[in-house]
């Protein structure tokens, strides 16, 4: 679970660094080509980390990835993102490539309202989605835990002879 929780932090940290780089509105971004390049350069990066977010969870899950350029496809065939998510990450994808390999002009204005009205809120859903599937793996139980409650926990789950799928159940029983 460390590889998630890594990967789901440097998504973060890029979404906290582009917002904090962008320009407010078009005209400075695009009087700007530090402002240009940098923001091309997350959009990139955000990018690049997703992809690797969806294989991740692709791998731990054990699904059947036959197309490396469909992860955000599969994470919908599989329930994980909504299908309206899966379209809008393929097209930051598919822009990635052209800022990436420059193919053609870039749209400067294409690029500042991706990042202002999609990609940082798009980079999120994804993550809470995979959040929600590795928060309700029973081995991600003990990174929620403080110790003294995976005392409490082995002896509750010794109790009754059952393990916890969740730490749900675990408040439930507890208390806490």
């Amino acid at each position: 679970m460390d590889r998630f929780k890594d990967k789901i932090k440097q998504i973060r940290t890029y979404l906290k660094e582009v917002q904090a780089i962008t320009p407010n509105n078009l005209e400075e971004y695009k009087g700007s080509l530090i402002s240009i390049a940098a923001c091309e350069r997350y959009f990139e990066k955000i990018v690049e980390a997703s992809v690797d977010l969806a294989r991740l969870i692709i791998k731990k899950k054990g699904f059947d990835l036959k197309d490396e350029n469909n992860v955000f496809g599969l994470l919908h065939e599989k329930s994980i993102i909504s299908k309206d998510l899966c379209v809008r990450l393929r097209d930051a994808k598919a822009m990635r490539n052209v800022i990436s390999h420059r193919y053609g002009d870039i749209d400067n204005e294409t690029v500042f309202k991706s990042i202002k009205e999609e990609l940082i809120s798009d980079t999120n859903s994804l993550i809470n989605s995979i959040n929600k599937i590795i928060s309700n793996a029973p081995e991600n139980l003990e990174l929620e835990l403080k110790p003294k409650y995976m005392r409490k926990l082995k002896g509750i789950e010794k109790e009754k002879g059952i393990p916890f799928k969740n730490i749900g159940e675990l408040r439930k029983l507890t208390g806490e």
